[in-house]
């Protein structure tokens, strides 16, 4: 799948259902009134809101209508919203023509591409680092689509890395009957470069704790086989060939430091940040890292206007004045909410 030419059509959908419902004054907002919310003992996190999109107003039967919405706040992606259809019969009375279960979606950026940096210092001058460029891809969604349809998160999976490795290093030791000093240099070529990545775009709960919203956490792992060069004080050159070695970077979590915070996005929506720590069972080995990842749309940024979203299209088979609603049922986390009717003639 063209990735580029997925974000352009996501993107032209996004303005084209906005001209819609500005053009067609279509666009019906409710948040959940209080005579319709659950009992008082729900747990109360968010009140929820709704919006409902009809496309076009006069239809004809056996054409179908586009029935899209926004659901807010964001946390609500995953759950399903209940759109309900009614024809009005000639007596007055509105008969139910059908339901449909909705599930709410999210868009979320289709890579983090940018730099990363981990050096490894040992006790002497030992030293290990990765330098490069990263790029890491949506994977948890629909693959035509690139939508996000369960959890508060986005998965990614790294893709592409291009990057420098070098392995230096120095001590002395004796050499026959004599004390030299040596130095290492070590050259290799890439056999492995993986890692994952995870944002939250919205705030969860994890067991016991609570994950903030923008939160992230990744892993990147580059792994070489290479030539290692040991010069020695009297000139006395040794290869060894075949050497594995290479870096592994933990963006978070960190699991010799738990009490670590999460890092989460700058303000304009950058992964950037750094840490050094010291890997105790390795005795005076220090890890720093450094990383600027950027994500490839920057439409998801604002967190007030982040919302999940539905669609769906309906044929109506007969003429007549219809109308239709949108509803999602209360959980433990929010009331019910509904938005009101919107009505639409087919001719």
């Amino acid at each position: 799948m063209d990735r580029e030419h997925a974000a352009g059509r996501r993107r032209r959908r996004r303005l084209i259902a906005a001209i819609i419902a500005l053009a067609l004054g279509a666009t019906l907002g409710a948040a959940a009134p209080q005579a319709f919310a659950g009992p008082k003992e729900a747990k109360q996190r968010y009140e929820p809101s709704i919006t409902l999109t009809v496309n076009p107003r006069a239809a004809r039967t056996n054409r179908h209508i586009d029935v899209s919405g926004r659901v807010w706040p964001v946390e609500v992606v995953g759950e399903n919203v209940t759109l309900s259809v009614q024809r009005k019969a000639p007596r007055g009375r509105w008969t139910p023509v059908t339901l449909a279960g909705l599930q709410v979606f999210f868009y979320a950026p289709l890579t983090w591409e940018g730099t990363l940096t981990t050096e490894i210092t040992g006790p002497t001058a030992s030293l290990q680092s990765w330098t490069g460029r990263v790029t890491y891809e949506l994977w948890n969604a629909d693959p035509d689509t690139d939508r996000i349809n369960v959890g508060h998160y986005a998965e990614y999976s790294m893709t592409k890395a291009t990057g420098t490795y070098t392995w230096t290093d120095g001590g002395e030791d004796w050499k026959g009957d004599k004390m030299q000093h040596w130095s290492l240099t070590y050259s290799g070529t890439p056999v492995q470069d993986s890692g994952s990545l995870r944002w939250y775009f919205a705030e969860a709960t994890v067991g016991a704790d609570t994950i903030p919203i923008d939160s992230y956490e990744a892993t990147a792992v580059h792994a070489l086989t290479g030539v290692l060069v040991v010069t020695w004080e009297d000139g006395t050159v040794e290869t060894l060939p075949g050497i594995a070695s290479g870096v592994a970077a933990w963006i978070w979590p960190d699991a010799r430091s738990p009490e670590a915070p999460r890092p989460v996005l700058e303000p304009g929506g950058l992964m950037r940040g750094s840490y050094v720590r010291t890997d105790s069972p390795s005795a005076g080995f220090t890890e720093s890292s450094r990383w600027v990842l950027e994500p490839s749309d920057y439409i998801f940024y604002d967190q007030l206007g982040r919302s999940g979203f539905y669609d769906w299209e309906y044929t109506p088979t007969k003429k007549g004045l219809y109308r239709v609603r949108v509803s999602g049922a209360q959980t433990a986390d929010h009331r019910a909410f509904r938005s009101s009717w919107h009505k639409v003639t087919v001719r």
